[in-house]
């Protein structure tokens, strides 16, 4: 009886874990290079490379998984209605078109 209960602890544990924190995840993008030059006025001189550093992903990230982790950030600035970084991501969207809808290979 007291294993299956160290056992729910520990996948409580695990679940709790995984849970995303929208608050958070939107801070630590905040503190990425792409969003401090958008704040700046510096966004021209941002390149691909802050764009992936900002979803925290690699070049050989397949483009339908980058257009996934945008989909996620505008959800996290939704839930917690964060406009600012909701317009910032328009901008990223809008100024990295091309990369960001290429075809998966």
């Amino acid at each position: 009886m007291e294993s299956r209960a160290v056992e729910e602890v520990h996948l409580e544990e695990k679940a709790r874990s995984r849970t995303r924190d929208p608050e958070q995840i939107i801070k630590q993008c905040k503190s990425k290079l792409l969003y401090r030059r958008y704040t700046e006025g510096r966004f021209e001189d941002t390149d691909i490379v802050h764009l992936l550093g900002l979803v925290s992903l690699y070049d050989h990230t397949p483009p339908s998984e980058v257009r996934k982790a945008f989909r996620q950030l505008r959800a996290d600035a939704n839930a917690i209605s964060d406009g600012d970084f909701l317009r910032f991501l328009d901008d990223v969207i809008a100024r990295f078109s091309v990369y960001l809808n290429r075809q998966d290979a």
